[in-house]
């Protein structure tokens, strides 16, 4: 089982790939992985950690979907969607971490992502 987030902000921009040039689509492609990579990031600095394990499954992966250029950020943890979507009234270890630790970054730092992803595409 894993938790993955979806960016819909992203789609305007992804869609003016249609007579984007292959040098744009390369940047594109990486800009969602440079994306992706900053929102793992964010979401592990408030990731909940017994023994690690949970933070240590996040992964960045390139990806399409329906054909366009797209970015899975998620965790493998096989109990990650249940930590994910705990009640916030649970006593998480550490301050600053608790449940939505990928959806929460997700939304955060949603226009930074969307800027990153535009910088490399040069859109």
């Amino acid at each position: 089982m894993r938790v993955s987030s979806q960016m819909k902000g992203l789609r305007s921009s992804i869609g003016a790939l249609a007579g984007a040039s292959a040098l744009t689509r390369r940047g594109v492609m990486r800009g969602l992985k440079k994306g992706g990579l900053f929102l793992q990031r964010e979401s592990q600095k408030v990731c909940p950690a017994d023994t690690g394990t949970l933070r240590n499954s996040a992964f960045t992966r390139e990806t399409r979907v329906d054909g366009e250029p797209a970015v899975n950020v998620g965790y493998t943890a096989v109990y990650a969607l249940y930590v994910h979507e705990m009640p916030a009234s649970y006593n998480f270890q550490a301050p600053g971490t608790g449940p939505k630790f990928l959806e929460n970054p997700a939304k955060e730092h949603k226009d930074r992502i969307v800027r990153i992803v535009q910088r490399e595409a040069k859109l």
